[in-house]
């Protein structure tokens, strides 16, 4: 309920007899409050913050069963039900507001890369590969910070990815204009630091998704192909074959 145009009072229930009067007035408040005919008391709340959330509160707790009804300069607001419902115990403060840098991690100053890393993939040795919309692909070591550049066969910007099980990156589709797509088959290989190109798709695939699925197939669905149409009938990659779905 509220009182005036921009200014709402509220009471919510809290736990056990104990509730929270919420102020959005820039000014502060005080209300009185009733507990069937019988507790009355007061409660001063503060002005609210020029910030999200824009209230203030203040907790009250009542010694009397029943409803509770909270008064603006003797005009009802708001009532709520008192069931005495006993308090739960205060949860415990989150490790990580607390935890050391060692623990909990903690930022670099920024840094420059070579490329624009459009697309990123983590290796399994913990090397990033990195595929922008234009300049050579790289990979980046983060335990030396050098980059290696690796020269693709394909224009890989806008294909889909996704990691295989033997730790290879399945690249899908690729970038001959802006919606329109390659139908290249990608392999990279951490292991080797280099590119192999597979049986291509159906259709050419501009933003596609791929995703491995329980027996170790990729489903690579959607984009748009190389005359910019959007590829409807899905394909699943295993082993190397290619068939529609």
């Amino acid at each position: 309920m509220e009182v005036g145009e921009d200014a709402p009072i509220d009471l919510t229930y809290v736990c056990g007899n104990r509730f929270t009067v919420s102020n959005a007035y820039d000014a502060p408040i005080g209300v009185t409050y009733q507990v069937g005919s019988g507790e009355e008391g007061a409660v001063e709340v503060s002005a609210a913050p020029a910030e999200d959330p824009a209230i203030s509160e203040q907790t009250m707790e009542t010694r009397t069963r029943g409803t509770v009804q909270i008064f603006l300069n003797g005009t009802p607001l708001v009532a709520r039900a008192n069931g005495a419902v006993p308090c739960a115990p205060a949860p415990p403060t989150p490790a990580f507001a607390v935890a050391p840098s060692a623990e909990s991690g903690e930022w670099t100053a920024p840094f420059t890369w070579p490329i624009v890393a459009v697309h990123m993939m983590l290796l399994p040795d913990g090397r990033v590969l990195s595929v922008g919309s234009a300049g050579t692909p790289q990979v980046w070591n983060p335990a030396t910070g050098a980059f290696n550049s690796v020269p693709t066969p394909a224009r890989l910007f806008c294909a889909g990815h996704t990691m295989l099980a033997d730790g290879r990156v399945l690249v899908a589709g690729g970038h001959i204009s802006n919606n329109h797509g390659l139908p290249d088959i990608t392999y990279f290989s951490a292991t080797t630091t280099s590119w192999t190109s597979g049986t291509p798709m159906a259709r050419g695939r501009w933003y596609p998704t791929a995703t491995v699925i329980g027996n170790g197939d990729v489903v690579i669905m959607a984009g748009r192909d190389q005359a910019g149409a959007v590829v409807t009938i899905p394909e699943v990659w295993s082993n190397g074959s290619l068939r529609r779905l």
